[in-house]
């Protein structure tokens, strides 16, 4: 349950602008130090996100292909908004481009609604047959970073055996710099956060029950299954909730 923001080191590098409008959806796309081959790879994850997802309101991505620190492949941060005009829950991080989504207009007009970071010190496989052999594949790696910032992001930390979520910040991360400013998150979580619950269906944002910031949200995160309880989720999941992966030993 690491955090669904995530950050890396920008260097200026050439940029290149385009935008795909698709079945359901529309990107609009900014590269930094890309190639054209990975740029196909990327308007081909885009396109199969565009006839998952649902927006009148096109979805600006910035990618910067360049050494990122801290030994990550690539990383995401989402733009996020809060109690915006419509948003269906108070005091809960939403990425702009769900808002947007939500209300049907820009919540954060001339900012992007996420930047993500790939690693350029690694060989990546920009195919998309699906058959990377021993290379990393990037549009696997691509799918799941846009995929963060789409909603599946999550601000819950652990560290010194205290659980919390929307206390960590972009100091967190190597050389952050992103191309918008982030906002405190005031101890306050996303809406994929409001939908973590725990064996016996409590939810981990229920401050009656978990103080945010403490012990009992660090066992919370170290032991025992957690599950999603989307109540779409549900349905697809034929009538169960989704569990939730997380590594163990937990990181």
């Amino acid at each position: 349950m690491k955090p669904g923001f995530i950050i890396a080191l920008f260097l200026s590098l050439s940029c290149n602008s385009s935008s795909l409008q698709a079945q359901n959806a529309t990107f609009e796309l900014t590269t930094v130090g890309t190639t054209p081959a990975m740029d196909s790879a990327i308007w081909y994850c885009l396109d199969i996100w565009s006839e998952n997802i649902y927006s009148s309101v096109p979805i600006n991505i910035r990618v910067v292909h360049d050494l990122i620190g801290g030994g990550f492949a690539g990383m995401s941060f989402g733009n996020n908004v809060m109690n915006f005009p419509g948003a269906p829950m108070v005091d809960t991080w939403y990425p702009t481009s769900l808002a947007n989504a939500i209300v049907g207009y820009d919540t954060k007009p001339g900012e992007v609604d996420m930047d993500i970071f790939i690693r350029s010190s690694l060989t990546w496989y920009l195919g998309t047959d699906g058959n990377p052999g021993l290379l990393r594949d990037f549009p696997t790696l691509f799918m799941h970073e846009v995929g963060h910032s789409l909603g599946i992001e999550s601000l819950t930390w652990d560290s010194s055996g205290f659980g919390s979520y929307g206390l960590s910040d972009t100091s967190d991360f190597p050389s952050p710099s992103l191309s918008y400013s982030q906002p405190d998150f005031e101890g306050l979580p996303t809406l994929f956060d409001r939908f973590i619950i725990n064996e016996a269906g409590q939810y981990l944002t229920d401050t009656s029950i978990f103080t945010n910031n403490s012990t009992e949200l660090h066992e919370q995160f170290v032991t025992g299954t957690k599950y999603f309880a989307g109540p779409l989720s549900f349905i697809a999941k034929d009538s169960a909730y989704p569990e939730l992966w997380y590594s163990n030993p937990f990181q």
